[in-house]
C-alpha cells in the first residue's frame, strides 16, 4: 500500500519500494526526518506513481519482489520516453541470496548504486543526500544547455527564453508571432502496447522530422513526454496554420514497424497568435491560449486543429457569409478585381487559397517526379 510520511514543505521526495513491510517501515523512519517518503509494496505500484508524480528525486527498490520486481522496474525507468523518469537515480537493495554476478548484471542495466540488507541508517541517508544533490546539479546543467536529452530539441526552459525574445521583438516592431503546441494523441495507450524503448525511438524520430521540416527561423521544443511546442517568429495565423499542418502531415505519414504491426501517429495542434496591438501580452498568456486551443483540438472528431480566438477577434454576428456571396468574391478574384472583394470574405478565401496552393504544390511535384 502506498504511503507518504510527514514532511516539511519543499523537502525532496523519495520512493522506497520493497514487499517487506518491516523494510518499508524502517526506511520511512530513517528518511522521513529530512525527506518526503513514499513507500510501495511492488514494482507495479511504484511504476504507476513514478508516471504521475513529477517530484520524486530518487528511487530505492528491492531486487526480488512479487509481480514486477526491482529489475523490471529499473528497466522501465531507464527505457522511459520521459527523460525526467529515465534519468532518476535508482538504488538497488540487495539481499543475502543475491549473487555478485546478479548484481553485476543489474549494474549494467543502469542501477546507480546498491544497498545491502539489513541496511543501516547511514546507508540510506548518505546515498539519498549524495544522489539527490548530483541529480539536481545534472538537471541544472541540462537547463543551462537548454537541450532535451532524448529528442535533441530545446527543453521547456530554453523554449520559454526564446519565446520571451520573439514576443518582445514582435511587440517592438508590430510583427506577428505564433506559438503552436502539438501533442501525440493517445500516447499513453500506445505506450502500454509498445513499451518504453520503442516509444523513445518514436519520440526521437518525430524530433528529427521536426528539425528538418520547420522553417529555419522556428524553434522547436519538447515540453513533456508526448508534447512539443513550435515558436514561429514573424508568422501570422494563416502562415502558421499552413506550415504547421504541412509538418503534421509529414509526421503522420511516417509508418513505424514493430514486428508485423504498423504504427501511424495522429497529432493534435493548438495555436495562439500574438495580438499585434497589445504590449501587455506575455509568453504565459500565449502558452495558456495555445494550450486551450490544443485541448479543443484533442476533443475534435476529425480536424484536431484549433486556433485560439480572443473575444475581440470573433466574427460579428451580423456577418452573413454564404456560398452564393462567396462565389461573387471568387469571380472578382479570378478577374483580378481585388478591390471589389467583400472584406468579410477575405479570411475565408485565404483559408481556401492555402489548401489550394498546398494541393497544387503536391500535384506539380508528383507530375515532375
Amino acid at each position: 500500500m502506498l504511503k507518504n510520511s510527514s514532511y516539511m514543505n519543499g523537502s525532496p521526495q523519495i520512493l522506497f519500494v520493497d514487499d517487506s513491510r518491516t523494510a518499508r517501515k524502517l526506511a520511512r523512519k530513517i528518511l522521513q526526518e529530512k525527506y518526503r517518503v513514499y513507500t510501495c509494496a511492488s514494482g507495479d505500484e511504484a511504476w504507476d506513481l513514478l508516471r504521475t508524480n513529477t517530484s520524486i528525486k530518487i528511487v530505492f527498490t528491492d531486487i526480488n519482489m512479487q509481480g514486477m520486481d526491482g529489475i523490471e522496474l529499473l528497466n522501465n525507468i531507464r527505457e522511459s520516453s520521459n527523460s525526467r523518469i529515465a534519468m532518476l537515480p535508482v538504488i538497488m537493495i540487495t539481499g543475502a541470496s543475491d549473487t555478485e554476478a546478479a548484481m553485476s548484471d543489474v549494474f549494467e542495466q543502469g542501477a546507480t548504486d546498491f544497498v545491502a540488507k539489513p541496511f543501516k541508517k547511514m546507508d540510506l541517508l548518505t546515498r539519498a543526500y549524495s544522489y539527490i544533490k548530483l541529480s539536481e546539479k545534472v538537471s541544472s546543467l541540462e537547463d543551462q544547455l537548454g537541450i532535451d536529452k532524448l529528442s535533441g530539441l530545446y527543453n521547456e526552459t530554453s523554449m520559454q527564453q526564446h519565446a520571451a525574445k520573439f514576443l518582445a521583438f514582435a511587440q517592438r516592431h508590430k510583427t506577428p508571432f505564433s506559438i503552436a503546441q502539438i501533442e501525440i494523441m493517445h500516447f499513453d495507450e500506445l505506450l502500454e502496447s509498445i513499451g518504453n524503448k520503442v516509444a523513445s525511438q518514436i519520440i526521437s524520430a518525430i524530433a528529427d522530422r521536426f528539425k528538418t521540416k520547420v522553417r529555419k527561423e522556428d524553434v522547436v521544443a519538447r515540453t513533456s513526454t508526448a508534447k512539443f511546442a513550435v515558436l514561429q517568429p514573424v508568422c501570422n495565423q494563416i502562415r502558421s496554420e499552413a506550415s504547421i499542418k504541412r509538418v503534421r502531415t509529414d509526421i503522420q505519414n511516417i509508418v513505424f514497424k514493430l514486428g508485423n504491426k504498423s504504427i501511424k501517429l495522429e497529432l493534435a495542434i493548438g495555436v495562439s497568435c500574438s495580438n499585434i496591438d497589445s504590449t501587455d501580452q506575455t509568453v504565459e498568456d500565449m502558452m495558456n491560449e495555445s494550450d486551450q486551443a490544443l485541448q479543443m483540438a484533442l476533443q475534435m472528431s476529425r480536424e484536431h486543429f484549433s486556433i485560439y480566438k480572443r473575444p475581440d477577434e470573433n466574427v460579428s454576428p451580423q456577418t452573413n457569409i454564404n456560398r452564393h456571396n462567396l462565389l461573387d468574391s471568387m469571380k472578382h478574384f479570378i478577374d483580378g478585381e481585388f478591390d471589389q472583394i467583400n472584406p468579410a470574405h477575405l479570411q475565408d478565401m485565404n483559408r481556401k487559397a492555402i489548401h489550394f496552393v498546398e494541393f497544387m504544390r503536391k500535384r506539380l511535384y508528383a507530375n515532375s517526379s
